[in-house]
């Protein structure tokens, strides 16, 4: 079966989109590991068939647990990351002709100090998991808090290679764009908003990887998993202070594209 299909799901237009002519300058946060899971309609995995695509951290379709993030500094104080963050993400197809009612649902929580509450469906979330050590990794773990959420994302880069014997290389970038906020776990301390405050960020992430599908460990009719490490960044705030604090790692999102599809 012909895997072109993979994560195209009917907006490869929009993927393709150009580049601003001004460069961004995007903070590394660190890494998430996982994947893509490509859900179908059924069992007929083609292009027109996709249902839904689902961030997992591992190939399976009854542990759907976010992909592990690993943060770097700042970030990993920031946040204070000991290994219970997950990066979570449902994006439904144009595709997609299952009810509403089957389709599974990303909803934010906010952590009231006893229990997890829901708080609206989103597009993307970095999630605190209730493994503080390994997060969504362990299958038991759950969702306790979603520190940063977005609704809307814009791809900008994907690039399907094949690698022979029926197995795909996918090389993708989409900028996630936040509601604005720090939603932190602990209740007394309110949710900080990106601007203005002491951090120089303004909410917008960017998410970039090179996934691996192969055929042999393609076991699960009706779903294809795509594995491999993301990379998170989130955009900096064009401005002295912003270089003086955050020198080392800046990436400028033109020339990372240009060296991807050189």
């Amino acid at each position: 079966m012909s895997k072109l299909k993979v994560v195209s799901i009917g907006i490869v237009a929009v993927l393709l989109m150009v580049v601003p002519a001004v460069a961004q300058t995007w903070v590394p946060v660190g890494t998430a590991t996982g994947g893509v899971a490509v859900y179908f309609n059924d069992n007929n995995e083609v292009p027109a068939n996709v249902s839904y695509l689902r961030v997992q951290y591992l190939n399976s379709t009854t542990n759907v647990n976010g992909a592990h993030i690993s943060m770097f500094e700042p970030f990993k104080t920031i946040f204070g990351d000991l290994g219970q963050y997950g990066f979570d993400l449902i994006a439904i197809s144009p595709t997609n002709t299952k009810p509403s009612s089957s389709l599974p649902a990303l909803y934010a929580y906010d952590w009231n100090g006893t229990n997890p509450v829901p708080n609206g469906a989103v597009l993307w979330a970095a999630n605190v998991y209730s493994d503080w050590h390994n997060g969504p990794t362990n299958p038991s773990a759950t969702v306790l808090n979603s520190s940063l959420r977005g609704s809307s994302a814009t791809p900008v880069l994907y690039n399907l290679t094949s690698l022979g014997g029926g197995d795909f290389k996918a090389d993708f970038a989409a900028i996630l764009e936040s509601d604005g906020f720090i939603h932190w776990y602990t209740p007394s301390v309110p949710d900080t908003p990106f601007l203005p405050n002491l951090y120089p960020f303004n909410g917008k992430f960017l998410v970039t990887g090179t996934l691996y599908y192969y055929k042999q460990q393609d076991t699960t009719p009706g779903m294809d998993f795509y594995q491999g490490t993301m990379n998170l960044y989130a955009q900096a705030i064009p401005d002295a202070s912003t270089i003086t604090l955050f020198t080392v790692g800046l990436l400028p999102l033109g020339a990372w594209l240009r060296n991807r599809k050189a």
